[in-house]
């Protein structure tokens, strides 16, 4: 008989798939994300049911991936019995040796009306995938939710502006803020910095390879300005001069940080769905965005759990639906890191069985087996 045989192969083509099968998240707008060697950690977000949410996503760029299947993965149960923090809109940043991550901030929703413990202050440590929440630091500043942190090589963090109200524990009056807060990941202390910037929120923040804290106005001009913007992204270019702005994915722009000067870069490849409240980080020359939420006249809005890729590496600029890995340091990057692993090995342990099961054939055994004397 040869049930035996099948049943051996579906058990195995059932756990090859398990493992193999790609996560998809759920969609989700003002999530914060951040680049860690070759992965992209997510975090939080606002869902349906405006519910703000503790999800931890990875996404791995150390191999080529397509935009119809990226490689996701969920690591939200790394929390383990760590209450981390149910928020949107905060902002998250790494250390400088690359060993954890931390978030701040946020809001917990429009029906959480009360701080947030350690103000949504919480550490990831990524050799371990294990939360804490670091109590014992002083003089971590209330929170304030679409506030935007960008962060130096040697391991400073800026935060700036924000939004406080009910829902971040402000009692008082709803206000933007120009708060300028840093944390030292080095030395894990919180301090304030001056600012005399007008208030604002829903705003970027990008640092350039001067790795420079000091606040400068500047006035920029060209044939093409920019009107205002909300929950946009910007990332740095690989001329380390050049802040790519993405509007709402259709709405492209770059500022010259040499002559301060705007231009409209033309862009080829199909333009993706229009969207505000999207994450975007920078990889190898290629804007990475993902999620946010799609309006339209005819809309009122859908969250999106798609990736689109804008390369600017090319003339003009692309729309792109391949990813091109970094030159990654790490040896298993070759064979697609842990998940290339994974897959080798059950390919090696399915064909190991397909072989035993074709040359002993089990099935076939005789009812009165020959005695040997």
């Amino acid at each position: 008989m040869t049930k035996p045989t099948f049943l051996a192969l579906h058990v195995l083509l059932t756990a090859m798939a398990h493992l193999i099968a790609a996560f998809s998240p759920p969609g989700s707008v003002v999530q914060s994300a951040v680049l860690v060697n070759d992965i992209i950690y997510v975090y939080g977000g606002q869902g349906d049911g405006m519910q703000a949410s503790s999800n931890l996503y990875t996404l791995d760029v150390s191999r080529s991936w397509t935009t119809s299947s990226p490689p996701w993965a969920n690591r939200t149960s790394d929390a383990g019995t760590v209450s981390v923090p149910k928020v949107y809109a905060n902002v998250m940043w790494p250390s400088s040796d690359g060993n954890s991550i931390y978030i701040w901030g946020g809001s917990g929703g429009y029906n959480v009306t009360k701080k947030l413990a350690q103000s949504g202050f919480a550490q990831y440590k990524i050799a371990t995938r294990s939360w804490s929440i670091p109590s014992t630091i002083a003089s971590t500043p209330q929170e304030r939710y679409f506030a935007t942190v960008a962060w130096t090589s040697f391991g400073k963090a800026y935060i700036w502006g924000g939004w406080t109200d009910v829902y971040t524990g402000n009692t008082s009056r709803p206000k933007m803020t120009s708060n300028t807060n840093a944390f030292d990941s080095n030395k894990l202390e919180w301090s304030v910095l001056s600012s005399n910037i007008t208030p604002r929120y829903g705003h970027t923040a990008t640092i350039l390879p001067t790795n420079s804290a000091v606040w400068s106005s500047q006035n920029a001009a060209g044939s093409y300005t920019p009107g205002p913007l909300q929950s946009h992204n910007a990332e740095l270019g690989t001329d380390g001069i050049s802040i790519i702005i993405c509007g709402n994915a259709s709405d492209v722009f770059v500022l010259n940080t040499q002559t301060w000067s705007w231009t409209q870069p033309a862009i080829d490849g199909t333009v993706p769905p229009e969207r505000v409240g999207a994450s975007a980080v920078m990889v190898n020359g290629q804007m990475i965005l993902f999620f946010g939420i799609h309006t339209s006249e005819n809309s009122s809005g859908s969250y999106l759990n798609d990736v689109v890729i804008l390369d600017t590496r090319t003339t003009p600029f692309r729309w792109a639906t391949t990813f091109d890995p970094l030159t990654s340091t790490n040896p298993l990057a070759v064979v697609g890191g842990i998940g290339g692993i994974i897959g080798i090995i059950i390919a090696v342990l399915f064909i190991g069985v397909a072989i035993f099961l074709f040359i002993r054939k089990p099935w076939r055994r005789s009812d009165n087996p020959k005695s040997w004397t």
